[in-house]
């Protein structure tokens, strides 16, 4: 049960690091602060809740936008869609939103901010021993297999001569079983130009061909070669950028019950087009919040806390984001605390 609504209403708000307004290609997950701002919500002459701009600013100088989960919140605008002044959002008082701040913020008060770097994206690649993947055992329990070995990348396009010759021996190797049709083989060796592995130069079109090959064959790892197809076509890398040509092959992989690939259906689904699917992409988070993907279990419980393409149960959102927490996930133990203070509890089950 709900707790009785504090008489000075206050919009929660927290700060999301980007580069310095720099997106890296493919972007990471941004640095989060833990710390919470509550910004005072005021009424419109319409009678409508908002947030004023300005009071923003106040408190983070160098913000760019306000987004719940992956949708930015648009200023308010009147009937002919001009921008009403002073600048104002609409204000959702259940609801933790994100300010993106282009630059480290810099403050009168005395806080600190503890900044959490996420690590850097995982990529699946096939093992040139055994086709059969190795299970992660990092808490979000996403399949992956033994990952290759970078070394320096030279600007010769085959391999380079400083490398040692038990490395020279293996990437022969791998070359050798991938023209043979073998399907691992022929995955490590799209990953290794993928990554820059192995001291081949980086080329993400030959990366794509081995990747395609790898897919015409019927075995375990095809999936780990459908979702690397999917992620090159998602960042626009040795093709034309295809969001729906990503989501084609993130879905093969997801069907197959890779986890990566279920989380990326469901972003994706999101992001394509600009048409945000919120009905479709929920049963792919759940299905990697099953597996335990901690950020799959925060986008779930994000639609369900907002009501997004399914009806509002905060039930569920507090199951999910307890979840998500219970794995580390940072901006998921921001919500849970939000809501636990508003009167809301974590369900026995879900």
């Amino acid at each position: 049960m709900q707790s009785n609504e504090p008489q000075e209403r206050t919009q929660a708000i927290r700060p999301v690091y980007t580069n310095n307004g720099v997106p890296p290609s493919p972007p990471p997950p941004p640095s989060v602060s833990s710390e919470i701002v509550h910004i005072d919500i005021h009424s419109d002459p319409s009678g409508k809740d908002i947030v004023l701009w300005e009071d923003i600013l106040v408190a983070f100088k160098d913000a760019a936008n306000i987004r719940n989960g992956t949708r930015i919140i648009p200023f308010l605008k009147d009937a002919s869609f001009k921008t009403l002044e002073p600048l104002r959002i609409v204000a959702m008082p259940e609801t933790v939103l994100d300010v993106y701040v282009e630059s480290h913020l810099t403050r009168t008060e005395t806080t600190t901010f503890q900044l959490q770097q996420d690590p850097p994206p995982t990529y699946e690649v096939a093992t040139a021993t055994s086709v059969s993947p190795t299970q992660n055992t990092a808490h979000d329990s996403v399949d992956t297999v033994t990952p290759i070995v970078s070394t320096s990348s030279t600007t010769s396009t085959s391999q380079s001569p400083l490398l040692p010759p038990e490395v020279q021996s293996v990437l022969v190797d791998i070359i050798a079983q991938a023209y043979r049709g073998d399907t691992a083989a022929q995955i490590r060796l799209g990953t290794a130009y993928k990554k820059g592995g192995y001291g081949l130069t980086q080329d993400y079109k030959l990366a794509m061909k081995w990747f395609l090959l790898a897919v015409k064959t019927k075995d375990e790892n095809n999936a780990i070669a459908q979702s690397n197809i999917a992620s090159l076509y998602e960042h626009g890398q040795g093709v034309v950028q295809d969001m729906s040509e990503a989501l084609n092959w993130y879905v093969k992989a997801a069907e197959q019950g890779r986890v990566l690939a279920q989380l990326k259906a469901g972003e994706c689904t999101i992001n394509i087009d600009g048409k945000a699917d919120y009905a479709k992409a929920l049963p792919w988070f759940l299905k990697a919040a099953e597996q335990g993907n901690s950020e799959a279990q925060y986008k779930a419980a994000m639609l369900y806390n907002n009501g997004q393409g399914v009806s509002r149960d905060m039930s569920k959102a507090m199951y999910w984001y307890d979840q998500a927490a219970k794995r580390g996930h940072t901006m998921a133990t921001d919500n849970l605390a939000f809501l636990k203070s508003r009167g809301y509890a974590v369900p026995a089950t879900k």
